[in-house]
């Protein structure tokens, strides 16, 4: 029997997308093998280095596995890469409230925000904020435009690119302007806009800041589950990061000096051709290490950022 979880696959220690089109292949990856399981999106907020989604399935570690699996072998090829990429265990929580499912969806949508990639959750492309209510759909994740069927054929090459090979489309995946799955197609949308109501009870949970309220709010549930709070969306946060952001104004937040994704473009451009390497993962330590050294004093980068893009161990201070 199907059940609902937040799910999250991690890896922090190297960045899980490093441009645009990993973006889009791990939403292929998502999107073919709920199908394949007969296992329903609610929402996602895909970061560089980790997929948060909320999922209905009946086997969880199953769909962590294939996913995984799916996803770094094509991430390997495309960099000449070997090994696992991410944590080998996952991260889930069992949502079985309304107000437990509300809280969820709203806190993995507004998961750019905490990390600073972004000031409005509805700016940013790879998460389903802007699919539900009509205010956006087919909008939502990787690419907009006109929706394709795949029998048109349109695009075929970039659908080839993303897409597994071994595990053709059915007629209920669409393809958008730019070869990718349109999360339209698979995103379970319609539940989620059950589960809120209205478009105004979406767009307050989105932007609430009364927190102490809303874990009041979803003891209505009736159950004995811990209310969902940053803290239980993101558990590698530490308890002063998630103080610190719950203190904010609104009118504080800003995006970060630069992206994961901007490092990764400079590191996978100027610097593999300036050292005549197949990709990151080819470069010596002491390159990787010049590099981390030359990024953070031009491009205003934390240690740890330019760490995860280049695929460096990162000691954490303190």
């Amino acid at each position: 029997m199907r059940a609902p979880y937040h799910y999250c696959y991690t890896s922090h220690g190297e960045v899980l997308c490093r441009d645009d089109e990993d973006f889009c292949r791990l939403l292929c990856r998502i999107a073919q093998i709920s199908e394949t399981m007969n296992a329903g999106i609610f929402a996602y907020a895909l970061m560089s280095t980790h997929a948060h989604q909320i999922i209905e399935t009946d086997n969880l570690p199953e769909f962590s596995r294939r996913l995984r699996h799916s996803y770094t072998s094509t991430f390997n090829k495309k960099y000449h890469r070997k090994g696992p990429l991410g944590e080998k265990n996952f991260f889930s929580l069992e949502l079985r409230g309304i107000e437990h499912k509300a809280a969820a969806i709203s806190y993995v949508l507004k998961n750019p925000v905490h990390h600073q990639v972004c000031v409005n959750p509805f700016s940013y492309p790879y998460s389903t904020a802007g699919l539900y209510f009509g205010s956006a759909v087919g909008k939502a994740g990787c690419g907009s435009g006109t929706v394709l069927t795949q029998k048109e054929r349109v695009h075929e090459t970039l659908a080839r690119k993303l897409l597994r090979r071994s595990k053709p489309l059915t007629d209920l995946l669409r393809l958008d302007d730019r070869g990718s799955i349109d999360p339209a197609s698979f995103v379970e949308y319609k539940a989620v806009e059950t589960i809120f109501g209205t478009y105004n009870a979406f767009q307050y949970n989105l932007h609430r800041r009364d927190y102490e309220e809303w874990k009041q709010q979803q003891k209505q549930d009736g159950t004995d589950d811990e209310p969902v709070t940053l803290g239980s969306i993101e558990p590698w946060m530490s308890r002063e990061e998630v103080e610190a952001f719950e203190r904010k104004s609104k009118h504080w937040y800003r995006e970060e000096a630069v992206s994961d994704m901007e490092l990764c473009r400079i590191i996978d451009t100027d610097i593999i051709n300036r050292y005549r390497r197949k990709s990151y993962w080819h470069l010596t330590e002491d390159e990787k290490k010049e590099t981390a050294k030359w990024l953070m004093e031009n491009f205003n980068a934390t240690e740890a950022q330019v760490c995860r893009c280049l695929a460096l161990p990162y000691k954490k201070k303190g």
